[in-house]
């Protein structure tokens, strides 16, 4: 297995508060078909006595999640944030997703690797964004891989608005579908300020290396059909304990969609926080942060599971 260390993104060094985790390593995962996958991983791997697995958002890889990690490596967690093939370091077409569905199929052949290596310590499944709808299709379809889940602005239902432009672009993206449906025509950046309010995470976001430029019709077609398996048919078998955080000023994800799903979910213990104000990105979101939304996520971990 390969392992590389890299620094840590100057921008995203600035904010981080307390950066305990340091910068981590970076081991290479080979899938089944032959693609190396990247994992980040902070945490002591002898000491630790859970695992949390997180997976990012659409478009984006796992180095940001080093903010989270300064909040939990002190409580003996270990850490691991792989790259969605074709995202970040990990190797595979960037921007393109012929079938979503592999993205479960990656997590779960990592996981397995993570259980062979630490037996018997419990796993936490944390989603931001579109990782929080492959981590609500992920424990239905694996229900015994993980003992709990954590969600962060969960893309279940989504509340995006679309300009003029957009519009026009979507029916461009249309007519190109059935040609080419892998063509990566849309753009992943320039809506940076409508999900996040630090100006910093904004600038880190807008002119990352790493993150993705553009994503192909099929990608966004691929995600939908699982966002809406995620709201209409995931929720019902979901009955592990479950933390959700959601911000009621997002405009990617409908705050009302994530609380009827909330109500929808038939597990006995879970938790939804409603983030007065709180933008979609809420690790960074001055509105999050001042309800302590650090010290509710180590509390529940530190109780669960």
């Amino acid at each position: 297995m390969l392992e590389e260390q890299r620094p840590i993104n100057p921008l995203l060094q600035k904010l981080r508060g307390n950066p305990i985790a340091g910068e981590g390593k970076i081991k290479y995962i080979e899938n089944k078909e032959g693609l190396k996958l990247a994992c980040r991983i902070w945490g002591s791997e002898e000491e630790a006595e859970k695992i949390l697995i997180v997976l990012h958002g659409m478009g984006g890889h796992s180095e940001f999640f080093v903010i989270l990690a300064d909040h939990v490596v002190d409580l003996k967690v270990l850490v691991i944030a792989p790259d969605y093939r074709g995202h970040g370091l990990s190797e595979g077409r960037r921007g393109d997703l012929k079938d979503f569905k592999l993205i479960l199929d990656d997590t779960h052949e990592i996981i397995e690797l993570v259980k062979s290596k630490h037996a018997n310590k419990p796993i936490i499944l944390l989603g931001e964004s579109m990782g929080g709808c492959a981590a609500v299709n992920y424990q239905v379809q694996y229900p015994n891989d993980a003992e709990c889940i954590i969600l962060f602005s969960p893309a279940i239902k989504m509340n995006v608005k679309f300009s003029a432009k957009d519009m026009l672009l979507g029916m461009m993206s249309l007519l190109v579908y059935p040609f080419s449906p892998g063509a990566r025509i849309i753009s992943a950046r320039g809506r940076e300020h409508v999900g996040i309010r630090n100006e910093n995470h904004i600038q880190y976001d807008a002119t990352d290396p790493l993150h993705l430029d553009k994503f192909s019709p099929r990608y966004v077609l691929r995600l939908n059909k699982y966002i809406k398996k995620a709201f209409k048919e995931a929720v019902h078998e979901l009955s592990c304990p479950i933390l959700i955080f959601q911000g009621t000023e997002d405009n990617a994800v409908s705050p009302e969609g994530v609380q009827e799903f909330f109500d929808k979910c038939p597990s006995e213990d879970k938790t939804l926080y409603l983030i007065e104000h709180g933008y979609h990105t809420l690790m960074t979101d001055s509105y999050a942060l001042d309800l302590g939304l650090w010290e509710k996520l180590r509390k529940w971990i530190s109780e669960h599971p």
